[in-house]
């Protein structure tokens, strides 16, 4: 994956690179995703398995106010969609005709809500006691 480092407003946890995220403790999300075609051979079905080790994040998503999701990005077809789910193992259809060449894949959990007060209890100190105005679509982790 191409993800840059950057910089955002509130904390989140980047599981993209090699070494673990400093700011946060015993904290990691990886995404796997697996495909098959269907027998026609029109569809793609994409198995993603979302791998969050943060208790702050999973208890956030199962009171779904984030979210588990992924990119998909096609430039030479001019597409991208989003897919999003609650659950850790998941599987989505995607249609054969709207990929071609170099695909990306973005795995995320993103906010499913505003949050007022989001305190992630997994950070380092003294991050772990500041509060952060979180809006609906932000990210909160990136894989």
């Amino acid at each position: 994956m191409s993800i840059k480092p950057k910089h955002y407003p509130h904390p989140v946890l980047e599981s993209q690179f090699a070494d673990p995220d400093p700011d946060f403790k015993n904290s990691s999300f990886d995404f796997h995703l697996n495909y098959e075609q269907n027998d026609t051979g029109t569809k793609l079905i994409l198995n993603a398995t979302f791998d969050l080790q943060n208790k702050t994040l999973e208890k956030l998503i199962e009171e779904e106010k984030a979210t588990f999701a992924f990119v998909v990005i096609c430039e030479s077809m001019s597409f991208r969609t989003v897919f999003k789910t609650f659950q850790p193992e998941e599987s989505f259809d995607l249609l054969s005709s709207q990929l071609n060449k170099t695909v990306t894949i973005y795995p995320y959990v993103l906010a499913n809500t505003d949050i007022k007060d989001y305190q992630n209890h997994e950070l380092i100190e003294p991050l772990d006691q500041l509060l952060f105005k979180i809006k609906r679509g932000d990210i909160l982790a990136i894989a």
